[in-house]
């Protein structure tokens, strides 16, 4: 029934041996209290359970809070409204902070909602409460999103294409695994001088992640010719974070050949 609304009601009653009254007609209008409820107390923000949102042409993570107040007791209770806007008044309708798309006053029955920005500009969050009848209470305040916001996530997340970058990878919880901050792997072919049982060839890194340091491990393998390995030389000098050297000799002790021979190699930098 809708609240200030007139019905007409007919009621009759029935015997136990099932006969019935003739039927009584009465008008009634339901009844709400036109005092205004209380307002909303107990109200806070944290950035506890903000999922990742995003607008999906731009890849572009919002960010996101939690508005939350006690939930009203009041018998004529009807429906919270919630707005967040730039300037910090009562009376401001600059609506800044949404929820789920919808911008200005918010509506719901729960006692929370999840408010999001794709910048983390002013919010200020109030909330009131309102009646059956459409009273409604004072704003409360409940305090500035951008003070309690989060994106949801890793920064991983951000990420929806094909070219994720992570500042680091760690495997494992025990205190000597290390972290790979930059792992670089390609199939180079290299011209080889050869007429001797050693060589030396160099992988140009640059613009590859790695430091002014050397990276940390390295390997390789001679994919034209099985009777030629080779190992990193971490210590040799000008190995850098733009060069890496690797010595090459053969399996049977014999000499390198001459020409081009392809190598798979593969370089990491650990923290």
């Amino acid at each position: 029934m809708k609240i200030g609304q007139g019905y007409n009601v007919r009621i009759n009653g029935i015997s136990y041996f099932d006969v019935a009254t003739s039927y009584v007609t009465s008008s009634i209008t339901v009844q709400g209290s036109s005092t205004a409820p209380a307002a909303p107390s107990g109200g806070t923000l944290s950035s506890d359970g903000v999922k990742p949102k995003f607008i999906p042409t731009t890849r572009i993570l919002f960010f996101g809070t939690r508005a939350s107040w006690t939930h009203s007791t009041a018998t004529d209770f009807s429906y919270y409204e919630i707005k967040a806007t730039a300037t910090n008044s009562d009376a401001a309708t600059d609506f800044s902070w949404a929820s789920d798309g919808a911008s200005g006053v918010i509506q719901t029955s729960e006692n929370f909602v999840f408010l999001y920005n794709q910048t983390n500009q002013a919010g200020f969050v109030r909330v009131r409460a309102v009646n059956r009848l459409g009273v409604v209470s004072a704003w409360a305040f409940i305090g500035n999103a951008n003070g309690f916001s989060s994106v949801g996530a890793g920064s991983v997340s951000k990420y929806d294409d094909n070219d994720v970058t992570t500042t680091g990878i760690k495997t494992g919880g025990q205190s000597s695994t290390r972290q790979i901050n930059v792992r670089y792997e390609v199939s180079e072919v290299k011209t080889l001088t050869g007429g001797a049982p050693t060589e030396t060839i160099t992988i140009d890194t640059t613009n590859r992640g790695f430091s002014v340091k050397a990276p940390d491990a390295g390997v390789i393998q001679c994919a034209s010719d099985s009777n030629i390995v080779g190992v990193y030389d971490f210590d040799a000098v000008g190995n850098s974070g733009t060069t890496s050297f690797f010595n090459l000799r053969t399996v049977d002790a014999a000499n390198l050949p001459s020409g081009n021979q392809r190598f798979s190699i593969g370089l990491i930098d650990y923290t």
